[in-house]
């Protein structure tokens, strides 16, 4: 759900604010509107917070969704930069079938190989649109510097936003997705630009093609690379898994 009119406050909560169902959510932006004046409305990402515990509340109270009733966990697939490779693509398909998520996080860059890269030797866009589109009811997308228009009117999920921020309440985490290089920590070659973010709040972001997990002491958050699916730049083509506040690495 699109809380934002400007893109420097755009704030997205789906699949979680959606899920409620119109009338929760009715209630959800009414009592966060009364909180806000027109002139400061929408919240901003440091006041995702008071955000996060009303959804938490009306779910709860409503019991519609059912990885966040009563503490159960949410697990996520996490994936970043496939680069049109369709047998690595196939191979993250079967992890997704055997990992059993509820939501598969997509980090951008998913169907062109880009100007920077060797063209990968099973490169066949066509083929990953198909796989992608097979499991379009549960991505949570956003864009890689390599998404064009074409991308979006071929893929059956939004994928062009800059950012996602997608909260587990369960684990009382805030998970900002992004792909690295309008956001990002700065490591490697991503790029060093941190959004406001909460306390218990990861980074999550693609774009370097390199592995990273490890608690950022400066920014005081975690940072999470799931790798590259198609054209790995640390030896190994990866994915990650979140679960329960934790995020792990797969190799494919």
């Amino acid at each position: 759900a699109r809380l934002a009119t400007r893109p420097e406050r755009e704030v997205l909560l789906a699949p979680f604010l959606m899920s409620l169902g119109h009338h929760a959510r009715h209630d959800v932006l009414g009592e966060l509107a009364q909180r806000r004046s027109a002139q400061t409305w929408p919240p901003a990402l440091a006041e995702l917070p008071a955000v996060r515990a009303l959804v938490v509340a009306h779910v709860c109270k409503l019991g519609t969704v059912p990885n966040l009733q009563k503490g159960a966990r949410m697990k996520l697939v996490i994936a970043s930069d496939i680069h049109g490779a369709a047998d690595a693509c196939a191979r993250l398909m079967a992890a997704v079938e055997a990992e059993s998520p509820d939501r598969v996080v997509l980090l951008g860059d998913l169907l062109y190989h880009g100007p920077r890269n060797d063209l990968p030797a099973d490169y066949a866009p066509k083929r990953v649109i198909e796989m992608l589109n097979s499991v379009a009811d549960r991505v949570i997308a956003v864009r890689g510097n390599c998404e064009a228009e074409v991308d979006q009117m071929v893929l059956n999920f939004p994928c062009m936003a800059d950012h996602n921020v997608l909260l587990d309440p369960a684990a009382d985490m805030t998970l900002f997705l992004t792909h690295g290089h309008v956001y990002g920590p700065g490591y490697h070659n991503s790029v060093d630009a941190w959004p406001a973010l909460p306390p218990r709040s990861a980074l999550v972001y693609g774009h370097t093609h390199i592995k990273v997990s490890e608690k950022n002491a400066k920014h005081d958050a975690w940072v999470f690379n799931p790798g590259s699916v198609g054209i790995p730049k640390d030896g190994s083509a990866s994915y990650g898994v979140y679960e329960n506040g934790r995020f792990e690495h797969r190799l494919l």
